[in-house]
């Protein structure tokens, strides 16, 4: 799903929404625990640092749109997009076992993601527990990579790297609290990026030989998001 097609959509249900709906728009900020898998390397094929996992933190921060759809009578069917700045990056290493010998790669990537969910709030006592499930366009803008070598480990080439586009799926679990007026939502999120290629050779987009390697896409297929945010009410209709 495009940005174009998101903003479309979400157009369409604000018009024909009813009376009693309610449309709340903020900004919220977060961060993130990144992986890249292990790829699948059989023995013979390229590999990056033996086929070693990469991990590490990122962070985004942006604007949100909440949008009631029906009151469900437990709580409220709602949507929920974002469009959120990202930086993410992770390293991986490998270490020789006879001597301090080490290298470690940092990749990172720089974007936008865009989440569209649908989910179910369940209310009570001023807060709002709430489930969601959805595409999410992941926008990759810039990507860059750093080769640290110690203990000896001999110098090599940096990490040829590319910003790539994908599209994942992101489910959410999470409080919305009622604060003078506004609303503070808190939510854990988990996404699966299902493009993300399983071996190294797949990941470089043009390999011939350990000399024309093309370059590595920077992309991580799972990821573990925290975030808090504050939403004010810009279409009333009732409480949910």
């Amino acid at each position: 799903m495009s940005v174009i097609r998101t903003i479309v959509f979400a157009a369409l249900l604000l018009a024909g929404a009813p009376a009693s709906a309610q449309t709340h728009a903020g900004a919220k900020v977060g961060g993130s625990f990144n992986q890249l898998s292990q790829p699948t390397d059989p023995q013979g094929e390229p590999t990056v640092l033996f086929g070693t996992a990469f991990t590490g933190f990122g962070f985004q921060a942006g604007g949100t749109l909440y949008h009631t759809l029906a009151d469900l009578g437990v709580g409220p069917l709602f949507v929920h997009a974002d469009l959120l700045f990202t930086h993410q990056r992770g390293n991986g290493y490998a270490e020789s076992r006879t001597s301090p010998a080490r290298r470690t790669i940092t990749i990172h990537t720089t974007g936008l993601r865009v989440p569209a969910l649908i989910g179910v709030g369940f209310t009570g006592g001023g807060s709002m527990l709430n489930l969601a499930v959805g595409p999410e366009l992941l926008l990759g803008l810039a990507a860059g990579s750093r080769t640290k070598n110690e203990g000896g480990a001999s110098s090599g080439a940096e990490l040829p790297v590319r910003a790539v586009t994908h599209l994942g799926l992101t489910a959410q679990i999470g409080m919305i609290f009622d604060a003078a007026g506004q609303k503070v939502p808190i939510e854990a999120r988990f996404t699966w990026d299902p493009f993300v290629a399983k071996s190294t050779r797949d990941r470089f987009d043009n390999w011939v030989d350990f000399d024309n390697t093309g370059s590595y896409a920077v992309a991580f297929n799972w990821q573990a998001i925290l975030m808090v945010g504050v939403m004010f009410e810009i279409l009333g209709g009732g409480e949910n």
